[in-house]
């Protein structure tokens, strides 16, 4: 996974990138699935706590808590194809007027003990795109 900035690509590893690890945890009971993200960063730990309901209408799913104390709105949706999970997050910063909007999918291997993870992200209005 990489993100582009300043026309450049960068990837979790590349110097100058504030994020050192980033853990989601999941529970599902269809229709219901619960994330927790935990994004360790330089500035200190980021905490999202999300609840989705697979139908894939867009509605606000929980909160960004960032290691400062800002708290920000998390709007998503959430739904599968088939044996592919796709879930969107818009986080909204009111301080800069942005919204933030990742699309993850993860595709479950044949044996159901492995996913495949894919994701991408655009800043709205204007900015970094992967």
């Amino acid at each position: 996974m990489g993100l582009e900035r300043g026309g450049r690509r960068i990837t979790f590893s590349t110097p100058g990138n504030t994020l050192n690890k980033e853990t989601h945890i999941f529970a599902h009971q269809e229709p219901r699935l619960k994330i927790k993200m935990l994004l360790d960063r330089t500035a200190g730990p980021t905490t999202l706590d999300l609840q989705y309901t697979t139908d894939g209408k867009t509605r606000p799913v929980g909160v960004v808590k960032r290691a400062s104390g800002v708290e920000n709105t998390v709007d998503g949706s959430a739904r599968w194809d088939g044996n592919k999970l796709i879930y969107e997050q818009g986080v909204h910063d009111a301080a800069k007027g942005t919204v933030f909007h990742v699309i993850r999918s993860l595709k479950l291997e044949k044996n159901g003990t492995s996913m495949v993870a894919d994701e991408g992200h655009w800043l709205e209005p204007g900015g970094c795109s992967r």
